[in-house]
């Protein structure tokens, strides 16, 4: 959208993304009072990798 404006072309009314009602941004282990979240069943979990600091760990 941005490239379409700084070129001059037009841009589309309808929005890029439909809603997306199953995407939920939380916690994923804890409710806001502290309780464990429940999920429902699922085939696949989608998330990135955990954080693992600047550098490679290596074990010595």
């Amino acid at each position: 959208m941005q490239w379409c404006q700084r070129n001059g072309r037009p841009i589309h009314k309808r929005p890029a993304l439909h809603s997306l009602d199953a995407i939920e941004h939380r916690d994923a282990l804890l409710n806001a009072d502290g309780t464990e979240a429940i999920w429902p069943k699922a085939d696949v979990l989608v998330g990135n990798p955990p954080f693992l600091g600047g550098g490679k760990n290596e074990e010595s």
